[in-house]
C-alpha cells in the first residue's frame, strides 16, 4: 500500500483560452481615453473614471459602469464638466450601491456605426441645447461606445459640416492651425442626416 497516491500529469493544452490581457475590464483602457481610476464592486463589475487621451491640460471627465447603463459625464447641475474629483466621488459611490455582474468589455463598432451613433447624439444634442459650440468634449459621455479618439470624431464632425451645413457649421480656429470650431444649428424635430 502506497503512503502517498500519484497525481496524473497535468494536461498542457489549457481547458479554455485566455483572453488578452487588454480585454479584461479590470485593464482595458478604450482607444483615445487614459483611464486613471477603476472601481470594482462585489460581483466583479467595473466602473470606469475616464477622460480623453487629448485632452491633457483642463481634462474633463466621464464615468460609466461596464456592467449596467449607469453613465455621468456632465455635474449633478448639468451645466457643467465633471471634475477629476466629482468623478471619483460618483463612480467610487456607483460601484459601493451597483449590483451587476462583470461583463466582457464593449466591442467597438464598425466606423459605419460608430459615424451613426455620433450623428445620432449630434442630432439630439442640437434638439436639447440649441445652436451651441460642438467639440469631442460634448461627446465624453459616448465614447465608450464610440472607441474612437479626438481626431477621428473631429473628421466626422467636418465631414458633416461639409455635408449638412443646416445642422452644423465649421469655421477655422484662431487657436489651432489646421484645426476647426464646430457650432452647431438649432433644429426641431431632425433625424439623423443621411449625408454624412
Amino acid at each position: 500500500m502506497a503512503l502517498f497516491a500519484r497525481c496524473p500529469k497535468p494536461d498542457p493544452t489549457p481547458a479554455y483560452e485566455l483572453l488578452p490581457q487588454e480585454l479584461y475590464p479590470e485593464t482595458w483602457t478604450p482607444e483615445g481615453l487614459s483611464v486613471p481610476w477603476r472601481f470594482g464592486n462585489r460581483h466583479l463589475s467595473v466602473t470606469l473614471v475616464y477622460a480623453s487621451a487629448d485632452d491633457t491640460r483642463y481634462p474633463s471627465y466621464a464615468v460609466a459602469c461596464l456592467g449596467c447603463p449607469y453613465k455621468a459625464s456632465r455635474a449633478l447641475s448639468g451645466d457643467r464638466i465633471l471634475r477629476q474629483d466629482e468623478a471619483v466621488e460618483l463612480a467610487n459611490s456607483h460601484a459601493s450601491t451597483c449590483n451587476a455582474l462583470g461583463n466582457p468589455v464593449p466591442e467597438r463598432p464598425d466606423d459605419e456605426s460608430a459615424r451613426t451613433l455620433l450623428l445620432k447624439r449630434l442630432v439630439e444634442l442640437q434638439q436639447v441645447r440649441g445652436a451651441r459650440p460642438i467639440n469631442p468634449e460634448v461627446f465624453l459621455g459616448d465614447r465608450l461606445e464610440l472607441q474612437r479618439d479626438d481626431t477621428w470624431i473631429r473628421d466626422v464632425l467636418l465631414h458633416t459640416a461639409e455635408a449638412s451645413p443646416e445642422l452644423l457649421r465649421a469655421e477655422p480656429s484662431p487657436y489651432a492651425e489646421g484645426g476647426f470650431l464646430f457650432h452647431g444649428q438649432p433644429i426641431l424635430g431632425a433625424d439623423t442626416p443621411t449625408g454624412a
